[in-house]
């Protein structure tokens, strides 16, 4: 596997943990303005982890051929 691809993989990871996070952290706050920033910024994290998996999907299709569509 290239190091791009771990690279990559540790970034949707990351990203994954993130999302994570922020759902729990929505769970103790009450503040309407609050909320809607941590659901802003998940939903970008939701954005950043369709990029990596996609990245990965691209990256991972030129290693294995057979796999492309």
């Amino acid at each position: 596997m290239s190091e791009d691809l771990v690279v990559l993989r540790e970034i949707l990871q990351r990203e994954l943990e993130t999302i994570n996070a922020y759902e729990k952290m929505l769970e103790r706050v009450s503040d309407p303005a609050l909320r809607e920033i941590i659901d802003h910024v998940t939903d970008e994290e939701r954005e950043h982890v369709s990029e990596m998996y996609q990245l990965i999907m691209d990256r991972d299709c030129l290693l294995y051929t057979s796999r492309c569509v």
